[in-house]
């Protein structure tokens, strides 16, 4: 075998042994329970403050807010709405989404 050809073996078998590790395992879980999907509820709000959160959400308070569903500990990485929705459509922050503003040059649809 060439150099080339053990190498392209050596990288081979380095990958089939990382697919093969359990890897929920590291977690204190079984292994099976790395296979399930995640219980994640991403809710995304805009502008929202308390008397409209209660007048135009009725719905939305007696099936999450008045159930005791409380968001005490949310974040954001920006308090404008449009520099905070391309930071969540992107996965990325303000600065390398170069969105800074709410409006045109620095933010809004036309610069995102």
């Amino acid at each position: 075998m060439t150099g080339r050809a053990i190498k392209l073996v050596a990288v081979l078998a380095g990958v089939l042994s990382l697919m093969a590790f359990p890897w929920g395992s590291l977690k204190g879980q079984p292994a099976y329970a790395a296979q399930q999907r995640p219980n994640i509820i991403f809710v995304f709000s805009d502008d929202l403050d308390t008397p409209t959160f209660e007048k135009a959400m009725p719905n939305t308070k007696s099936l999450i807010g008045d159930k005791g569903v409380t968001f005490d500990n949310a974040f954001f990485s920006e308090p404008l709405c449009c520099p905070s929705r391309a930071s969540m459509f992107r996965g990325q922050y303000p600065h390398n989404t170069r969105v800074t503003q709410n409006e045109y040059p620095d933010g809004g649809f036309r610069k995102f």
